[in-house]
């Protein structure tokens, strides 16, 4: 009698466990948890700047955004220090003037804008959780 009893019990759970998988799975709300995240930067510098994100004291270089330009790029999830955090580092072309961020906590598919002013210390950086915001004349990620 126990094991009908233990028997019903994983048939029910294991029933329930695979309806709720099967209805999130349709509903096409979920990311993936290595979808990358979209880094957006409008770089209103009167000099061109070399983006890079750090992860343990490396740095990884991403490109370069021109002077009053805004350009967007990929951060894979293999960028990202643990815990989904991200630091970007803003590196002035012929200058030792940076921006270093703190780490900044994304979920996959956010996008990180990322506003690099003519004074770097009142540079700023936002996250949208909606997603990329499109950026007028800039191609596609």
């Amino acid at each position: 009698m126990m094991a009908l009893r233990l028997a019903t019990l994983c048939a029910s759970l294991v029933a329930g466990a695979s309806a709720c998988v099967s209805h999130t799975a349709h509903r096409g709300e979920s990311r993936p948890f290595d979808a990358p995240v979209t880094l957006t930067v409008t770089n209103d510098h009167w000099t061109d700047m070399v983006l890079y994100t750090v992860r343990g004291g490396t740095r990884l270089r991403l490109g370069t955004v021109r002077s009053m330009e805004t350009r967007r790029f990929r951060i894979e999830h293999d960028r990202m220090e643990p815990g989904n955090s991200v630091r970007l580092l803003a590196d002035e072309l012929g200058s030792d003037d940076v921006f270093l961020t703190n780490g900044i906590v994304v979920n996959p598919g956010d996008n990180v804008a990322l506003h690099l002013t003519q004074n770097l210390r009142f540079s700023s950086y936002a996250i949208d959780r909606m997603g990329p915001v499109p950026v007028l004349g800039a191609p596609p990620p």
